[in-house]
């Protein structure tokens, strides 16, 4: 589960590897909604959260790049549902950018389970596999 401790790390920018594997093994195993781990990270207004949800990802993708892209794919729902076509822009480029053959299984078993769009799952999976991924934290 999303503690309010993990989601204090992702609000002051720390990452605390463990509480992220942990989050990514519960949501590879169906016992959080990816959703619900959204909702938890954006609370409260909406559209701000959104984008400061965002940028967290970004920020979380230079040392967990799958775990973070794995959550923007998550986001672009709500994202595109509040209009934030500057977010929905961004998590597209970064999928594009970054996303690879290990995150492919992910969004499938996600869309699969109703959690993502599977028609934007199947385009972004289209879009990665025509891309050559580079790393994240090399851009440091």
């Amino acid at each position: 589960m999303v503690t309010p401790r993990a989601i204090e790390l992702i609000d002051d920018r720390v990452v605390d590897r463990g509480a992220f594997r942990e989050l990514a093994t519960q949501l590879h195993e169906g016992r959080l909604e990816l959703r619900a781990a959204l909702l938890q990270l954006a609370r409260g207004d909406q559209y701000c959260h959104v984008s400061a949800t965002m940028s967290a990802l970004e920020w979380l993708a230079q040392s967990e790049a799958n775990l973070a892209l794995l959550l923007m794919a998550a986001l672009y729902g709500l994202a595109d549902k509040l209009y934030a076509h500057e977010v929905c822009d961004a998590i597209e480029l970064w999928l594009e950018g970054f996303g690879d053959e290990q995150l492919i299984p992910e969004l499938r078993l996600h869309a699969e389970r109703g959690s993502l769009d599977m028609r934007k799952v199947a385009e972004w999976i289209t879009t990665m596999t025509k891309t050559q991924p580079h790393d994240p934290a090399g851009d440091i």
